[in-house]
């Protein structure tokens, strides 16, 4: 029980749980703000369809369009001239009139025609292979950023595991009673404890006696969603809580910040690292304490 710490213990004891309860805050602000990230990520960019090339189209085919256009040329002549006497005539006339109106004109012109049809195809492929390259070097840029991202998460859902499982050691200690677990309760005890205010937990002039006190006579908060919105008019009994929370805030922002670009820095993995060295000195006072 709470007595059987003294004070220098009980300070430690309240302290480690207080920064262990910050840790597991700022991980899951960084776990939300990692999640959103995601959300924004968006889609890969499609690929657009690429210029389709000119056909030049075949002899054979060319020549059998030809004979048939001949042909019934022939037929419309023979029937005009047929009406004048002379169907040969009228064939004959309307057939080199054909020729040499439309189907000479179209395959002397039809090659050139062709090359300017083939340069403008070109034209338009080189500008969908510069295009179609950026994209893919954007899908790219966004598949190794989701990557990281998803990493970044993972890593952060284990580190607030671990963490949130040294927290439940220190309280399945059972030296803060349930109704005071949290982060909210543990800063402001701690608070107590650290100013001078109070030299125990229990008691009449203990820190749990104090915290109702207060609460009773609205001079301290109790939720955290209150105290986040009035960070900036809390009691003097709470500014060690709305110190913490702003200083967790500006460094999830930044770590938030560094998402970004993080596959070019090593903010994040700094950060974890850095929590694997306190839960590690959090298990040890733990083991010498016991």
């Amino acid at each position: 029980m709470a007595q059987t710490l003294n004070l220098t213990q009980c300070k430690e004891y309240v302290r480690n749980i207080r920064d262990l309860e910050l840790s597991c805050y700022q991980l899951e602000e960084l776990q939300g703000k990692i999640k959103r990230k995601l959300g924004e990520s968006g889609n890969l960019l499609p690929q657009a369809a690429p210029p389709k090339k000119p056909e030049k189209g075949s002899l054979v085919g060319d020549i059998v369009v030809s004979l048939i256009i001949l042909a019934i040329a022939a037929g419309l002549g023979a029937l005009i001239g047929g009406i004048f006497g002379n169907a040969g005539m009228g064939a004959l006339i309307l057939v080199g009139a054909v020729t040499l109106l439309w189907l000479l004109p179209s395959m002397l012109t039809r090659d050139k025609l062709y090359q300017k049809d083939l340069k403008e195809y070109e034209a338009k492929q080189a500008q969908w292979e510069k295009q179609d390259a950026g994209r893919r070097e954007q899908n790219q840029k966004m598949q190794g950023r989701s990557a990281a991202l998803q990493t970044a998460l993972q890593q952060s859902g284990q580190k607030l595991n671990e963490t949130r499982g040294i927290l439940k050691q220190y309280y399945d200690m059972n030296f803060i009673y349930p109704k005071y677990r949290g982060l909210v309760p543990i800063c402001t005890i701690c608070e107590y404890l650290e100013s001078g205010r109070c030299f125990s937990l229990i008691g009449p002039d203990g820190a749990y006696n104090l915290y109702e006190s207060e609460l009773r006579s609205n001079m301290v908060l109790s939720k955290l969603d209150d105290v986040i919105d009035r960070l900036d008019t809390l009691s003097a009994g709470q500014q060690m809580l709305a110190d913490a929370i702003r200083q967790s805030n500006q460094r999830v922002q930044q770590l938030s910040s560094s998402l970004d670009r993080i596959e070019q820095n090593t903010a994040v993995s700094a950060y974890y690292s850095r929590v694997t060295v306190a839960n590690t000195d959090y298990l040890s006072w733990l083991a010498t304490f016991r």
